[in-house]
């Protein structure tokens, strides 16, 4: 979030660190054009960690809430990553620098509206993303194109 304007809508150039890691460099609002170093920012944050923070989050800021609004979020964030997908493919009505941070931000959105909506389940997202990947990660469709594990 820009720290003049507010905006979410935000530019960062990324640069490699380690292992797959990439730290903030410089971050320029789409909006009023501020630049900031947004090393300062950084952090790594685990799915636990997210689903921590946002509990008194949500509470304070949407107390009664029904359960499934977040739910409804996170499908209308899908649609915005559709459309974003969709308008890079067409090359039409955003650069593709605009494209890569409107994909950025949807995904972003879909993971916090999925923490909160595990948070309204009763459910932690890190444990069900682990379980799910361990069993993911075990398939193999090149040896099994049937089914991943048998023929």
């Amino acid at each position: 979030m820009c720290p003049k304007c507010s905006s979410p809508k935000i530019a960062t150039q990324m640069y490699p660190v380690r292992d797959g890691l990439y730290a903030n460099g410089i971050s320029t609002c789409l909006k009023c054009g501020h630049e900031w170093d947004s090393n300062q920012d950084i952090t790594c944050m685990s799915l636990k960690q997210l689903q921590d923070e946002q509990r008194p989050w949500v509470a304070h800021n949407f107390p009664g809430r029904q359960p499934f609004y977040p739910l409804l979020g996170a499908m209308e964030e899908l649609g915005e990553l559709a459309h974003a997908h969709l308008k890079g493919l067409q090359g039409i009505r955003h650069t593709p620098e605009e494209i890569k941070l409107m994909k950025q931000d949807a995904v972003a959105d879909i993971i916090i509206y999925l923490s909160d909506y595990c948070s309204a389940e009763g459910l932690c997202l890190m444990t069900a993303v682990e379980t799910a990947w361990r069993e993911v990660r075990e398939r193999d469709w090149v040896k099994f194109p049937t089914d991943g594990r048998t023929e």
